[in-house]
């Protein structure tokens, strides 16, 4: 069985904030593929909906506690369900990367992350995957802001032109998870 647990805070106070763009991603590819929705699951900390493909089950996740513990929902779906670490994925914003481009990465330090870190130090591991989604602005202004105040920018709401480019590459974002759901 694959997993993917999508990072972001809950509330509508950060719906369609940058450091939401894994939870936005995995809603609107839900959307996409007509999956059902997310339904929450206390046990498991978070959101949950089992896919049927092909002859294969897998898991779609979001936490429900705040990004700094993301680790709790994630380790428990890993457990609860036996989920191989090789079978597991992360969805998260990336600051160090442009908006518009993504990375499939495995085994790599969190780079400050903290709901990465906090997924590693649930499961005691990086060795897991991870889609690293860009939100580095391109718009010199919002560059400054970036710089002289990071947790503000990952917290603040995509701007107009931040959300049509996102969207833009939306149908490449979703090829990358079903070409990785099918290895």
């Amino acid at each position: 069985m694959k997993c993917i647990v999508a990072l972001g805070n809950p509330g509508n106070k950060f719906k369609n904030t940058r450091h939401n763009v894994g939870v936005l991603i995995l809603e609107e590819w839900i959307k996409s593929k007509q999956f059902l929705p997310l339904k929450e699951e206390e046990k498991f900390f978070g959101k949950i909906t089992k896919v049927q493909r092909k002859k294969d089950v897998f898991l779609l996740a979001t936490p429900t506690t705040y990004m700094n513990e993301s680790g709790k929902c994630a380790a428990k779906i890993v457990s609860y369900y036996k989920i191989l670490l090789e079978n597991f994925l992360i969805i998260h914003d990336e600051l160090d990367l442009q908006l518009s481009k993504f990375r499939f990465s495995f085994g790599r330090n969190s780079a400050g992350h903290n709901g990465v870190q906090s997924i590693f130090d649930a499961l005691g591991t990086n060795e897991f995957h991870r889609l690293r989604v860009g939100i580095a602005p391109h718009d010199p202004e919002l560059i400054l802001f970036r710089r002289s105040d990071p947790s503000a920018f990952v917290l603040g709401k995509f701007t107009r032109g931040e959300k049509t480019t996102l969207e833009k590459y939306f149908s490449e974002i979703f090829f990358a998870l079903d070409a990785w759901l099918d290895k």
